[in-house]
């Protein structure tokens, strides 16, 4: 394997040599790769205007031009692996799916898989932001803001290691990173220089602009499986078939946008740049003299560097210059006057005037709209005065066209040696938009703070603990409290302590599933005293950017509904003579005492009752007395019997008590007590009279195989019984009777 290794390094570097004339491979170098087919390059399929791949399917892009000149001058037969993103290209790599990489950075991670070559492509990274956002100097300026960048992209890897507190938010391409940019979701986008400002041109995002350029750069080389190390170096070669006019005309043809320094400094450094290489052309010419041939190709080289340099800041001058007529920005330079002596060609965009209609003519102040001019005009030439900077001052501008935008300025004053103020250097970003969302929501925070405080229900937000946060006026006549008093207390301290854990449990369920729980109803206790009932809508509420939960609620006073319903519930289930158990209401309440009577087997007893003769009530005294007379019956029936027993009115002047957990002798007790309080004493009723009633009485113990209607018709044949025995008695019904055989 050794020797191997070393035969292919030795064949690598000999095909190496050969690549000064742009030679085919060789035929060891052709059996290499005619052993494994076509290679398979996986790129990054939409990284305008680097690569990408386009609707037909066909890789395009600089690297792509670059590619096609590799495989013609090498005769590398290859063949593309489409692939829907850079992410994708990466897992394709990692499963040996695909060999080389067109255009990638060496990390850590790749080369666990990957060798790379030497670079071959060099730009900056930059940072692109809304337009309104101040310019960025550093990465540290904006580790505590949401940044967007591609997936899988190796400077996500990088800047982690080096900031691990860096907040990136992930997308899978450019377009949707700016898109998040532009509707706030992200605070940047971090790209190289040339796709972003590609991007910002092609798609006429004038919302945004480049904002900082950091100090890393992409180096971006070929990405080869590293196992297959033989093809490592005949790729270094295939980069080395590259000439510059190889790349400049690759540049020409992909690079659509471009952002370099502010004109003034890279004039300057573009004059400082060609008097160095005026006074290296002197000594070049000196040097010549002396040397005469052996320099007089450097001579020409040096030439063709100053030629290409030139020609790169031309191109760099026209693109700067294309993204300031599109750019929402307006640098301006006023002399000490205030008379306007330069403004960027986006003045015409963005205030309507034409850029000779403001220079000599109009000063600082004649753009700010009445009333206020004479104000800001003061400010002005205070700020002048006094030599200050200008930071993100907000203000008014009266365009052409008699519209009023509103601006975000910055700037700094231009003094001579001696300190005098020549004038002042500075920039109105347009920040209209912003102004009109910030008054917008302004107006919609009026709106909901006027409906929250003037709706009759309460209105509040808490934490997950219960602990109040916000409470709405409303909470005064609601419970007495001022929301003042609220505010920073627990919910526990209002919620009757029976129905604590009622909340507790609608609050945890909202929390655990972060879904709105059902409305919950429970008692309140009122500052002045006394017990309200409420039912509470609550919904979670999560903050975006902090994660935290909160949990806001609509409280409603529901006192008189719920007496309403309990009143009807209770019409439902009671007779409206007597008060006691309706029919319904009693058999429920004797099915309930069965089942539990099968379950754990206490005794249970039922007595059927029956007024005697009180048909003679009613013809001598009236269905009034005789209403009395029930209402005299039952009062007695409820003192004989205890608290937990049930009393029932089945129709009528026949009536049935229901007596858990009582055996035989004490259910014959409580119906012969029954029997005297009924007839011992006379019924008095509201006219004085007094009259004399008896009741007979049936009780039957249930047994094994009862139901309720057989455990009532037994008490009801002893009732029968009690009858015809001469009334005024109880008797004990006889015991059930063997399960029939089925």
């Amino acid at each position: 394997m050794i020797k191997q290794s070393g035969r292919l390094a030795a064949l690598g570097l000999a095909w190496l040599i050969g690549m000064a004339e742009a030679a085919p491979l060789n035929s060891e170098a052709r059996a290499l790769f005619a052993e494994h087919g076509p290679v398979r390059l996986c790129v990054d399929p939409d990284w305008k205007p680097f690569e990408f791949i386009d609707a037909m399917g066909r890789h395009q892009g600089m690297a792509a031009d670059l590619w096609r000149l590799m495989s013609e001058r090498t005769g590398i037969e290859m063949r593309l692996v489409p692939t829907r993103t850079w992410q994708e290209s990466l897992e394709l790599a990692q499963r040996r799916e695909c060999d080389v990489f067109t255009l990638a950075m060496a990390t850590p991670e790749r080369q666990a898989y990957m060798n790379f070559t030497r670079p071959y492509l060099r730009y900056p990274f930059v940072i692109a932001t809304r337009s309104e956002a101040p310019m960025i100097r550093s990465i540290e300026e904006v580790l505590d803001k949401p940044l967007a960048a591609v997936r899988g992209y190796a400077y996500t890897e990088l800047l982690k290691a080096r900031h691990p507190g860096i907040h990136f938010m992930e997308v899978d391409n450019l377009a949707e990173g700016l898109e998040r940019v532009r509707d706030g979701r992200a605070y940047g986008m971090i790209d190289s220089l040339a796709t972003i400002s590609n991007a910002i041109q092609l798609q006429r995002l004038h919302e945004l602009k480049v904002a900082g350029r950091l100090a890393d750069h992409w180096e971006l080389a070929i990405g080869v499986r590293n196992d297959r190390p033989e093809w490592l170096p005949i790729f270094e070669a295939a980069i080395g078939t590259l000439t510059p006019e190889d790349y400049r005309a690759a540049e020409n043809h992909w690079l659509a946008a471009w952002v370099e320094q502010p004109a003034d400094e890279r004039l300057i450094r573009a004059l400082a740049a060609l008097a160095i290489l005026a006074v290296l052309a002197l000594l070049l010419v000196l040097w010549r003299h002396r040397l005469l041939g052996r320099h007089a190709l450097q001579m020409r080289a040096a030439h063709q560097r100053i030629a290409d340099q030139a020609a790169r800041l031309h191109e760099s001058e026209q693109r700067f210059e294309q993204l300031a007529e599109q750019s929402r920005t307006v640098a301006w330079e006023v002399d000490a006057e205030g008379r306007y002596t330069y403004v960027s060609p986006s003045v015409e965009t963005v205030f309507g005037y034409r850029a000779d209609e403001i220079v000599g003519h109009k000063f600082f102040y004649d753009l700010h709209p009445e009333p206020g001019r004479e104000a800001f005009k003061q400010m002005g030439y205070e700020v002048l005065a006094r030599k200050e900077r200008l930071v993100d001052f907000e203000n008014p501008i009266l365009t052409k066209g008699g519209d009023i935008i509103w601006v975000n300025s910055s700037g700094l004053p231009l003094l001579d040696e001696e300190g005098k103020v020549l004038g002042f250097r500075g920039s109105d970003t347009d920040i209209t938009a912003r102004k009109q969302a910030e008054q917008a929501l302004r107006a919609a925070e009026d709106n909901f703070r006027r409906l929250v405080e003037n709706i009759q229900s309460a209105v509040f937000s808490m934490t997950p603990d219960g602990t109040f946060l916000y409470a709405s006026p409303s909470w005064v006549a609601m419970i007495g409290y001022h929301p003042d008093e609220v505010v920073g207390t627990n919910f526990r301290r209002y919620v009757h302590p029976e129905d604590i854990p009622l909340c507790e449990a609608t609050l945890q369920a909202a929390v655990v599933t972060g879904h709105i729980p059902p409305a919950v109803e429970y008692r309140v206790l009122h500052k002045e005293g006394g017990i309200r009932w409420h039912r509470t809508v609550i919904a979670p509420a999560k903050d975006e950017h902090t994660g935290m939960m909160t949990f806001v609620g609509n409280a409603v006073d529901v006192t008189t509904d719920y007496a309403l319903r309990t009143e009807l519930k209770h019409q439902a289930t009671h007779d409206p003579l007597t008060g006691v158990a309706n029919r319904r209401l009693f058999m429920e309440a004797l099915e309930r005492e069965l089942a539990r009577s099968r379950r754990h087997a206490p005794p249970l007893a039922v007595l059927m009752l029956d007024l005697d003769r009180f048909k003679r009530v009613n013809d001598s005294h009236g269905h009034a007395a005789g209403d009395q007379a029930l209402r005299i019956f039952v009062h007695r029936c409820r003192e004989t019997l205890r608290e937990s027993d049930w009393l029932g009115r089945l129709g009528g002047e026949e009536f049935a008590a229901l007596l858990p957990d009582t055996g035989t002798d004490e259910a014959l007790a409580v119906a012969e007590r029954l029997r005297q309080a009924i007839a011992e004493q006379p019924f008095r009723l509201e006219d004085g009279t007094a009259i004399r009633i008896t009741t007979s009485i049936g009780l039957a113990l249930a047994g094994e195989c009862d139901t309720a209607d057989s455990l009532l018709a037994r008490a009801d044949a002893a009732l029968y019984a009690a009858k015809q025995a001469g009334r005024d008695r109880a008797i004990l019904a006889s015991a059930p009777g063997p399960i029939p055989p089925s």
